[in-house]
């Protein structure tokens, strides 16, 4: 559930931050530049989560766990709930054969536009290298 309307329809001031690095996104949350109070201009570079380097026997867990989760309990037409970490990564790795995936996510990892963009789904959150997937993304 995306809370920005209901924060602008209560605040008693809005402060915009616009950065020409930040995706331009739709949905409820936009907001016509005639209701900003106040504008911060920035160029600023994003947030971007890194993976980490794993050692080979966690590494090789994590990705079996990802496949037997994909391939035994996501259904084509799933919406996924995908937390931060190399399970969540390795779920979505091994759903690019799936369709009509959703995945809802606070973090949008780098394993996300490969499952939805293949099976033509949407994503919701964030992760750096993915700034550009989402840029006037209508699926995003």
């Amino acid at each position: 559930m995306d809370v920005s309307r209901a924060a602008l329809e209560v605040a008693q001031h809005i402060i915009a931050v616009v950065n020409p690095n930040m995706p331009r996104t739709f949905g409820d949350g936009t907001i016509h530049h005639s209701h900003i109070d106040f504008t911060v201009e920035s160029d600023a570079p994003l947030f971007a989560r890194h993976a980490k380097d794993k050692n080979t026997d966690q590494k090789g867990a994590e990705e079996a766990i990802g496949k037997l989760i994909a391939e035994n309990l996501v259904e084509n037409g799933s919406t996924l709930q995908m937390g931060i970490g190399g399970i969540p990564d390795a779920v979505l790795t091994y759903c690019t054969g799936h369709k009509d995936l959703g995945v809802h996510t606070e973090m949008f990892s780098g394993a996300c536009p490969g499952a939805v963009a293949a099976g033509g789904g949407y994503c919701l959150g964030w992760c750096g290298r993915c700034w550009w997937f989402c840029d006037c993304s209508c699926i995003a």
